[in-house]
Order: structure tokens, then sequence, then C-alpha cells
């Protein structure tokens, strides 16, 4: 795997560029790509694993023409990525205080 060392950015130079700096690429960066950011969320091997799975599965299509394992990873990877910790934590209670209940209103 590519080097993490984020204290020098290569990120306009794709030829020199880390992998964590490509797999952050797809978060409203350079390769913007919603479908795909989820790469950033998750750890650098859930992101390694994902394409080389994604690789493995894409040489699998040409030779059957079924997307449907693709699709599978593709939601098995985002749901992975999305599930570790400090992800879509929220306050359980109000950011305001209301002046009167709901039911009041």
């Amino acid at each position: 795997m590519a080097s993490n060392d984020s204290s020098k950015s290569n990120a306009s130079d794709p030829q020199n560029e880390t992998f964590d700096e490509f797999r952050n690429s797809f978060s409203y960066g350079s390769r913007t790509d919603l479908l795909f950011k989820f790469l950033k969320s998750g750890s650098e091997q859930q992101a390694d694993d994902f394409l080389r799975e994604l690789l493995h599965l894409t040489g699998d299509l040409i030779d059957d023409g079924d997307v449907t394992r693709i699709v599978e990873a593709i939601v098995r990877a985002q749901s992975g990525a999305y599930a570790g910790p400090g992800s879509f934590e929220y306050d359980d209670k109000p950011f305001a205080k209301l002046e009167q209940p709901v039911s009041e209103s």
C-alpha cells in the first residue's frame, strides 16, 4: 500500500499521490463521485479490500455480464465504511429549547 504521509500533498499530481489522497479524492475532491465517497469514511484497509474486490468482480462481469455482485459489493462496502464510530452521531437532545410544547402550538 502507498504511504500515508499527509504532510506533503500530491493531489495535484496524480502520478505521485498517495493511496490515502486517492481514496479521499472521491469525497468532493478531484474525482468527486458521491457513490464512492465512502472510501474516505472507512479505513485504508477497507478501501484497499473493496477496490481489489471491485477489480476482480469487473473481470467476472466481462465473462458473465451479471452486475449483481458488483452492486452488492458496493452496498456492502458503503455499509461497512459508514457503520464505524463517528459516523452520523448526533446529540439526542433538541438544539434549542422550545418555548412551549409542540402539542400546544
